[in-house]
């Protein structure tokens, strides 16, 4: 942004109206601007105050573009307000118009301490605004045919982004005339596209079926039916995740399906259906990701309404779960855990007792079942959110590196603004104090199979590195900056946006980075854990992450446990969320782990170019 403040104040003539002007030149440059039909212009009228003036001289250059622009806008259906809609539509070009103008104080008054200001634009850069905003609906376009893909199947990130790319292309002067050709040559308007893409026939609101299992899917308890209901999309695959409100008899509350489950409570005994009801504007995300779209969802009225949002869940419908034949790769990870497993009364009965705890939130009465470091966790853990133990756990006991890990306990956390999370907790004991010494949030289906599933491996390293990315997640999430400190080594290379030039070295470690292919910020250890401690979790009430579309490598030139990790992160926070690609080049040799590397990638980055163990020579 460029501004030019003229303060020229005649000091030897004092004008009868008390206004301190500009001088003749300068006079001559604002008539000049205003004459010049290649501008865009908006006026404050004098305000009290610099950014009062500044405010007003925005709005007046948006109301103006509004005015002059030769528009072909998706108008609303029924005679709407045509004129009233543009300006909403420019409104949101607000930042940009903001960033890409230029101010000029026309005049001040000393004596009533006011200010007049003008903002000015060429409505060449205006057009640059708005192809930038076509390449963004399109581009939008691309990541949600990538997440719908059966190799993905990411639907709720297919859905934000269509969704997102429509509310775009409805907040564009020229809507009506973006054309969008896909895979088979067939022109579509694009609006038309993408409402056939969210809620056509094969759209992803269509896709979706959730239904009962006979087996075990309605359950009776004390606070009334417990509903677990399985999420699959048309060609039967489990959905990974996917938010939405469900109505629990009194009112509607927000859930999460996690790899294809999801669990209800419902408090009325007597109900025979309730109500689910889809997210699909992701608002938050749009407030802290996209301010753009978050413009066009507040100032744009929506002219389509979709007709699958809203499902019925009938509670006499229950079905035999038709199951998808179990691949090698799962089987590999399944008979794995079935190794280490272990059954033993002590550690069961321990952990029916803390399930108990949580419900009736007395937590006191099993502090003696937890080591002093896991309790101060358990303490954080129920802090996290207003947390509810959901459903009846199925535990299932692993004896691994001198713990026992119990395989957990599905838990709700509710925060404000309706955010909501289902984890399943995981408690580890101490095999010689049989105490819970940590607790975890358990990694995605996916993520722990792209693991467990690598038989190339020592059964130890692979059941190491669940551990390890549990732990890592959980750490953002409760907000423990003092382990954080003590896994990422002194010298530890982390980088979080902007171009990396250079190659930094890190002892004898080189990260080989191409010259310009990302932009990114490096940061030392302490710049990090600064930000995360003062900064990031100052000010978000919740974090939590999510890791998917794993891909492991360990370091072939060495005896040690060192390996390149790199996952897919969907991060959500109370005032961020976004989608990327995380990097973590991590010793796990000792019992403590050491991260050497921490580097993150945005979404839009290609599997194949992403960083791997490949960039890093030792």
């Amino acid at each position: 942004m460029k501004k030019i403040f003229i303060l020229t104040v005649f000091s030897f003539v004092l004008c009868y109206n008390g206004f301190a002007q500009n001088s003749k030149a300068n006079r001559s440059r604002i008539e000049r601007i205003k004459q010049d039909t290649s501008y865009y212009l908006g006026e404050s009228g004098f305000c009290s105050s610099l950014q009062s003036a500044d405010d007003k001289a925005v709005e007046a250059l948006l109301e103006n573009i509004a005015l002059n622009y030769k528009a072909n806008a998706i108008y609303l259906p029924n005679g709407g307000d045509q004129k009233q809609q543009l300006k909403n539509i420019i409104k949101t070009f607000d930042v940009k118009v903001k960033e890409q103008s230029e101010e000029i104080l026309v005049a001040e008054d000393f004596d009533k301490e006011e200010y007049n200001t003008m903002r000015y634009i060429k409505k060449s850069v205006f057009r640059q605004l708005c192809k930038e905003r076509e390449e963004d609906i399109k581009r939008f376009i691309q990541y949600g045919l990538k997440s719908e893909s059966e190799k993905n199947l990411c639907l709720e990130d297919a859905l934000r982004f269509y969704y997102w790319s429509l509310m775009l292309c409805y907040a564009h002067p020229n809507g009506n005339k973006l054309v969008y050709q896909d895979n088979n040559d067939n022109k579509w308007r694009v609006d038309e596209y993408l409402i056939d893409k969210i809620d056509g026939e094969s759209g992803v609101l269509n896709s979706f079926r959730f239904i009962i299992p006979k087996e075990g899917g309605l359950e009776e308890n004390e606070d009334g039916i417990l509903v677990k209901l399985k999420v699959s999309s048309m060609s039967g695959k489990d959905v990974s995740n996917l938010r939405y409100q469900f109505h629990n008899g009194q009112k509607y509350r927000f859930n999460t399906v996690r790899d294809g489950k999801s669990i209800v409570q419902l408090i009325d005994k007597e109900k025979t259906s309730f109500n689910i009801k889809i997210d699909y504007e992701f608002r938050e995300e749009a407030k802290n990701i996209k301010s753009e779209v978050f413009s066009a969802i507040n100032l744009i009225r929506q002219p389509v309404k979709f007709s699958n949002v809203n499902f019925k869940i009938d509670l006499e419908k229950v079905y035999n779960e038709v199951k998808t034949p179990e691949t090698r790769e799962a089987r590999e990870a399944k008979n794995l855990i079935e190794k280490f497993k272990v059954n033993n009364i002590v550690y069961l009965d321990k952990i029916k007792a803390i399930e108990q705890a949580l419900r009736n939130k007395c937590y006191d009465d099993v502090q003696p079942y937890f080591s002093n470091d896991g309790y101060k966790m358990l303490l954080e853990l129920v802090k996290y959110g207003d947390m509810t133990v959901i459903g009846n756990p199925d535990y299932k006991f692993v004896s691994f590196n001198e713990e026992v890990i119990c395989r957990c306990i599905p838990m709700q956390f509710d925060f404000k603004n309706n955010a909501g999370f289902n984890r399943d907790v995981v408690f580890r004991f101490d095999t010689i104090s049989k105490k819970v010494s940590s607790i975890a949030f358990r990694l995605s289906d996916v993520a722990e199979n792209d693991i467990l599933k690598q038989s190339k491996w020592p059964a130890e390293s692979r059941l190491m590195l669940v551990s390890f990315l549990e732990d890592y997640q959980t750490a953002y999430a409760l907000k423990r900056i003092d382990y954080l400190k003590q896994i990422f080594s002194e010298n530890a290379l982390i980088i979080v946006g902007h171009v990396l030039k250079d190659k930094p070295n890190i002892d004898e470690v080189k990260l080989n980075l191409p010259v310009q292919r990302v932009e990114y910020i490096k940061q030392s250890k302490g710049e990090y854990m600064d930000k995360l401690e003062n900064n990031i979790f100052k000010n978000n009430d919740y974090i939590n992450l999510r890791f998917t579309e794993t891909d492991f490598k360990k370091a072939f030139n060495t005896d040690k446990d060192i390996y390149g990790i790199r996952v897919r992160q969907e991060y959500y926070s109370s005032t961020y969320a976004d989608v990327g690609y995380l990097f973590l080049f991590v010793d796990l040799t000792d019992s403590l782990p050491t991260i050497h590397i921490r580097a993150w990638q945005p979404d839009k980055t290609d599997l194949n170019d992403l960083m791997s163990l490949g960039d890093i020579t030792f």
